[in-house]
């Protein structure tokens, strides 16, 4: 399997469970890339001495929040989550190739700041550092590849993308989870996953997780 972007976003609002979406309605969307770039420095968080999927955590000093990343080689192993099963019913219908879902559930109980997702960026033992993109933006490049006499596969995927765009903060005090997307190839080895790089909220700068492995 070989994970690669979908979209490049520098920044990015993918909540899906209780906030999400693009900045705009007319936000430029790029054609998926798997261009390799440097990986992000300026931090000394080690590498995991397994393959890296599992948990990660981070905690936001600035705004006071933190969070939980789960990283799958498993497509659907979030096809539970109500949003997750209308994105994964939508492809389905589009005919578009599957993506590999990363969850990230942020908690800004403590924070006193709101929360918008920024960026997201894995990179792997192999020195690939790829960003993923947000829900609401992968729905609006795969609208693309819907059949034009195929109206109900293209209203659900404007019923995501607008569900998306009403939910993209996390006030002071709530929960909320996201989900970044990624395309990947199912015919290739797993990529073992070195870095986990998050942004999230633009008071923030962009933070290491830590691995629990």
């Amino acid at each position: 399997m070989k994970i690669a972007p979908f979209v490049v976003s520098v920044a990015l609002a993918s909540v899906v469970s209780a906030c999400g979406g693009s900045s705009s309605d007319d936000a430029d969307l790029e054609t998926p890339s798997a261009e390799t770039t440097a990986a992000p420095s300026g931090d000394d968080s080690a590498e995991p001495a397994g393959s890296g999927y599992g948990d990660w955590t981070f905690q936001d000093e600035f705004v006071g929040a933190s969070g939980v990343i789960t990283l799958t080689e498993d497509p659907r192993a979030f096809i539970e989550d109500p949003v997750v099963a209308a994105v994964e019913k939508f492809r389905e219908g589009a005919g578009a190739d599957p993506v590999l879902y990363v969850r990230v559930a942020l908690d800004n109980t403590s924070g006193d700041s709101e929360m918008q997702l920024q960026e997201f960026t894995l990179v792997t033992k192999d020195g690939e550092q790829v960003t993923g993109t947000s829900v609401g933006d992968y729905v609006g490049v795969v609208q693309d590849q819907v059949a034009e006499d195929d109206s109900d596969t293209y209203n659900e995927g404007v019923a995501i993308y607008n569900d998306q765009l009403d939910r993209s903060e996390i006030l002071p005090g709530a929960k909320a989870t996201y989900y970044v997307v990624f395309s990947y190839d199912p015919s290739t080895p797993n990529p073992e996953i070195g870095r986990v790089f998050i942004q999230p909220s633009i008071y923030s700068e962009r933070i290491s997780a830590q691995t629990t492995d």
